[in-house]
């Protein structure tokens, strides 16, 4: 980044946002000299009293989910609070921030594509120290999933595979033996909810392409998983030497910002 770059921001190209929103995100990153990122409160477009995203919530196993989801907004998240991490649809990072996790010459991992990069990069965030706040002063409105579409193959196959990108480069390895024995519960549940429950992201997958579209989907995703594993290794191994925080501060980070498994899949 140039040195006269003091901020860099993130912006969905489906997203509208209001007048003085980056000026109220500077003033929420400068609260703090150790905040990295801060994120606007991101309501529905379509539903302005609907809240999409304010920061985001991660699960034991490497999943993610936006803080106050499909919540009315009541004003319930309004006062700035500190959060696990940023939404990339619409987030203030720090320079010097970008700067300390940068990997070579990137910042957000481009083998990710799309989803779970912005949560990739609020977990290198944390591992290396810096925080985020919420500030909901900053209101940004948005299409959810208007660049991809909503319960797409597309979609699924990305979140079930980064979700493994994700807990291999960042957990420490008692974390990321967890996330692993948690992942045949997680393919369960997903089953329970594309087949009885008939609620959640995969039970609207199978009714919009078929009932084996998702196991291939997931087929599909192990083996890249274990095409990329190499490369993946070696950034698990850059991560893991260079983090600052202690096991400590990665369990109370769990204890902090955790959901179950089941909130992320039936909701």
């Amino acid at each position: 980044l140039d040195d006269t770059v003091r901020y860099v921001m993130t912006l969905n190209n489906d997203t509208r946002i209001d007048p003085d929103c980056i000026s109220r995100l500077v003033v929420g990153l400068e609260r703090y000299p150790h905040i990295g990122s801060v994120t606007p409160k991101i309501l529905y477009l379509d539903d302005v009293k609907m809240i999409d995203s304010i920061g985001m919530l991660v699960s034991r196993d490497g999943g993610g989910i936006s803080r106050g989801y499909k919540e009315m907004d009541h004003g319930q998240y309004d006062v700035p609070t500190e959060i696990f991490g940023a939404s990339a649809c619409s987030a203030l990072y720090r320079r010097e921030a970008f700067e300390d996790i940068r990997y070579r010459n990137e910042f957000f991992d481009t083998s990710f594509f799309a989803y779970y990069e912005d949560i990739d990069l609020a977990w290198r965030l944390q591992l290396r120290g810096w925080t985020s706040e919420s500030c909901p002063s900053a209101c940004v409105l948005h299409v959810h999933s208007g660049t991809s579409i909503s319960y797409s193959p597309f979609k699924a196959y990305h979140v079930n595979r980064n979700r493994f990108f994700l807990i291999i480069k960042n957990f420490p390895l008692r974390h990321l033996v967890r996330a692993l024995l948690m992942t045949p519960y997680r393919y369960l549940t997903l089953l329970n909810s594309m087949l009885f429950r008939k609620k959640g992201p995969s039970y609207f997958l199978r009714e919009k392409t078929s009932i084996f579209r998702p196991f291939f989907i997931v087929l599909t995703g192990w083996a890249s998983v274990l095409l990329h594993l190499p490369f993946l290794l070696i950034k698990r191994y850059t991560i893991q030497s260079h983090k600052k925080i202690s096991q400590t501060a990665i369990d109370t980070l769990f204890a902090t910002y955790a959901v179950p498994v089941d909130d992320m899949i039936y909701k």
